[in-house]
This record gives structure tokens, C-alpha cells and sequence, in this order.
């Protein structure tokens, strides 16, 4: 009787262990399954950071070709900034000139014909 129990407990234990594995290969199957999703989201991750870095090249390439042309107006704003000063300091010449010439012209009717 002794072995017809030993067996009885050896195959009690055997189908112990064997429900244990099947657990394990459950928790396996799920690992490997989170495993598989994590690479892919790494990959997509990894892709996402090429795309950005692409972008963000593209945007201070944009920059740099704005800032250049926003350099070169302010600099023909100011060029056109000093020629309106020019100009106006000879309108303001001519109109001390033709201040002048009026001042001389209406003296001229005063003196002698008024």
C-alpha cells in the first residue's frame, strides 16, 4: 500500500508542478505579450523623435531665412530713413531760401512803391 500511496503522491505532486508551469507559461505569454507592445511603442517613440528632429530642422532653416530677410529690411528701412533725412533737411534749406527771397522781394515793393 505504501507504494500505491508514494505513486498517488507522486502524481498528486506531478499535476501540481505541472498546473504551476502552466501558470508561469500564462505569466510568460503575458510578459511576452507587454514585451512586444513596449518594442513597438519604442519604435513609434523613435520615430516620432526623427520626425520632430526633421520638423525642428525644417522650422530653424524657416528661422535663419526670416531673420536674415528681416535683417535686410531693417536695413533699407534705415537707408530709406536717412534719405527722407536728407530730404528734408534741403526742404528745409529751400524754404529758408524761398523765406528769404520773399522777405527780399516784399522789402523791394516797400522801399520805393508801397
Amino acid at each position: 500500500m505504501d507504494v500505491e500511496k508514494t505513486l498517488a503522491l507522486i502524481a498528486e505532486s506531478q499535476l501540481r508542478a505541472e498546473r504551476r508551469a502552466d501558470k508561469a507559461d500564462q505569466r510568460m505569454d503575458r510578459f511576452d505579450k507587454q514585451l512586444r507592445a513596449t518594442a513597438d511603442l519604442v519604435k513609434a517613440g523613435m520615430k516620432m523623435v526623427r520626425e520632430m528632429r526633421e520638423a525642428q530642422k525644417e522650422t530653424e532653416y524657416n528661422f535663419n531665412a526670416l531673420l536674415a530677410s528681416q535683417m535686410r529690411t531693417d536695413e533699407q528701412i534705415r537707408k530709406h530713413d536717412q534719405a527722407l533725412l536728407k530730404h528734408e533737411q534741403a526742404l528745409l534749406k529751400h524754404e529758408e531760401k524761398f523765406n528769404r527771397l520773399l522777405d527780399i522781394l516784399s522789402r523791394k515793393h516797400r522801399n520805393g512803391h508801397s
